[in-house]
This record gives C-alpha cells, sequence and structure tokens, in this order.
C-alpha cells in the first residue's frame, strides 16, 4: 500500500440510510492494514536536487491492504425515539480526543456530540444567518483542544465551537466565497486551505475544465496565498437537457489539510503533492500509471452499476 493510503485506516467511516429522513451513522473499523503487514513491494525514496523527497509506489502490486470489519465500532440514530437521535442530511463527522464523535445534521442545522458508545451529550447551532447558526453546513474539522471549526454557506465561512459546545467566533474569508469550499481543510494553527471555482457563467461544451484555485487563509479569514490553479472536471449540456453534466470518468482535483500537512492532486498526473504548514512543497508521492484508456466495457458497468443503485 502506498504511504497516502495507509493513512486511511484511522479515517471516519460515515454511513447514511438512503432516501429516509432519519441517517445512520457508524463508524466502522479497518483491519488489515497493519504496520507488519507483509508487501511485496517497498516505496523507493529519493531526494532530488532541491532537497524534495520523492516516494514511489505500485499500490496495485502491494499484498498490504484495508478490509472493513463486518461490525461498526460506532452507531447512532434511530426511525422513531428522542429528537436528539434523528439525523437527516448529515454532511460532516469527525472524531474528538476522548472518543466521542461531532455530527453535522443539516436537517436541524446542529452540531451533536455522542460519546464512544453513541450517548447524546450536548448540542450546538441551528439553522440561520446568525452567530453559530448555519445556512448550509458542510465539513467539521476538530483542532488541538478539541476546538470545532465548521464550514458554513452562502457565503463560505466557519463557526468556532468549543468542545463543550460554546461558540468562539466565526471567521468569514476575504475575499468572500460565494459557495461553499470544494476541498482542503483546516491547519492546527488555524490556518484554513480552500479551494474555490470563480463564479462565472459555466461553458456548456464538455471541452472547457472548470478553474480551480487552492487557497490558503489566516486565522482571521485573510487571504495568505496562493498555493495551486488545477484543472476540474468538464461540464456541460445538449439540447433538450434539463441538466448539466460532467465529462464521465473526468479526473476531479482533491485537497485535504490537517495538523501540520497539506495534500494537492490534480488527478491527471499519478501523484499528491505534500506541503508543510509554511507551504513548502517537501514530498511528492508517486504511483505506478496504468493504462487509463476508457472503454466500452467500462461505460457499461458505469451503466449498470447506476440502474443497480436505482440512478437509471
Amino acid at each position: 500500500m502506498s504511504e497516502t493510503a495507509a493513512t486511511t485506516c484511522d479515517a471516519l467511516h460515515v454511513r447514511l440510510a438512503p432516501r429516509v429522513l432519519v441517517a445512520l451513522v457508524a463508524v466502522v473499523p479497518l483491519a488489515g492494514c497493519g504496520k507488519d503487514a507483509p508487501s511485496a513491494t517497498v516505496p523507493v525514496v529519493a531526494i532530488d536536487s532541491a532537497g524534495i523527497q520523492i516516494v514511489t509506489n505500485d499500490p496495485l502490486a502491494a499484498e498490504r491492504q484495508c478490509t472493513l470489519a463486518e461490525e461498526p465500532s460506532f452507531s447512532v440514530g434511530t426511525a422513531e425515539g428522542d429528537d436528539a437521535y434523528m439525523l437527516y442530511f448529515v454532511r460532516g463527522a469527525n472524531r474528538l480526543s476522548d472518543g466521542s464523535v461531532a455530527i453535522l445534521d443539516n436537517g436541524t442545522g446542529q452540531i451533536r456530540i455522542f460519546s464512544d458508545e453513541g450517548v447524546h451529550l450536548r448540542s450546538m447551532g441551528g439553522h440561520g444567518d446568525g452567530p453559530g447558526e448555519f445556512r448550509i453546513g458542510r465539513y467539521i474539522w476538530v483542532l488541538p483542544g478539541d476546538t470545532l471549526w465548521v464550514g458554513d454557506y452562502r457565503p463560505w465561512r466557519f463557526h468556532i465551537f468549543t468542545s463543550s459546545g460554546e461558540l468562539s467566533r466565526t471567521v468569514n474569508l476575504d475575499p468572500q466565497y460565494f459557495n461553499a469550499s470544494q476541498g482542503g481543510g483546516v491547519l492546527a494553527n488555524g490556518t484554513s486551505v480552500n479551494m474555490r471555482s470563480p463564479f462565472s457563467a459555466p461553458r456548456d461544451d464538455f471541452q472547457h475544465p472548470e478553474p480551480l484555485f487552492v487557497e490558503a487563509h489566516a486565522a482571521d479569514g485573510t487571504l495568505i496565498r496562493e498555493l495551486a490553479a488545477l484543472d476540474g472536471v468538464r461540464q456541460g449540456s445538449w439540447e433538450g437537457a434539463s441538466v448539466r453534466m460532467s465529462t464521465l470518468f473526468d479526473p476531479n482535483p482533491a485537497v485535504a489539510a490537517a495538523g501540520t500537512t497539506i495534500a494537492i492532486t490534480t488527478a491527471r498526473e499519478p501523484e499528491v503533492r505534500i506541503l508543510d504548514e509554511d507551504f513548502n512543497l517537501h514530498r511528492v508521492v508517486r504511483w505506478s500509471e496504468r493504462d487509463r484508456e476508457v472503454t466500452s466495457a467500462h461505460v457499461q458497468a458505469y451503466r449498470d452499476r447506476g440502474r443497480s443503485d436505482g440512478r437509471a
């Protein structure tokens, strides 16, 4: 397994009941990710002339892998009963240092804290435009001291809560983001990393990728600098269609930030670029690339999956 894949072993997994007003949130333990697990390949590490570490993997040839346990280690949600356990439109979840779990329930606009045994402890927030209230909540980041940074839009902003439920402050970005950040996170020092798309008329010819810009903002919301300019998916429509769609299997960039680390991938190259909290590139993780040709078999498999999921 590649270095980047190995980090998923401690991830928080959220399972939602589809198309009902009640959502079940579950944390599923991952097995098979032990450090002592055998591996058929060893990453090749090199240092380039600028002192940047280059790590090359062949993840598809590796024997190490993550597998889901049969039973979740954490589960909460009910179809009937106490309102605190009725969840709908969950848009974020994260674990606190004591093992409790913070869940962002957009049905009520609340952040709800549950113990590691699934017992409701407290709630904060609510729908609205006032301090600590959410228009459309998205993402929860946990910083040192269990400070919660919770995204909200429109426009994009952060509500910051203490672990006990008090609102600390609200951070608005400058310049303003009309829509939500499309990726990123918040570093331990309060620097937020956000990915925005310029608010402009979209191209409908399936030829031009959506422009995306990765930017770092200080703890007070002011812009520090642009970290990357990326190409998103190509979108379009056709005569008689009522919706816009993206090109099938188009690469979609991804950005993540936590602790002292920022990870950026274009998805067009088989690599992830790792920056530190001072925005210095210090590592590039690459992997062996397989054939990317899209065949009719891939398209048919996509259609079959859509039918089985009830989407077509």
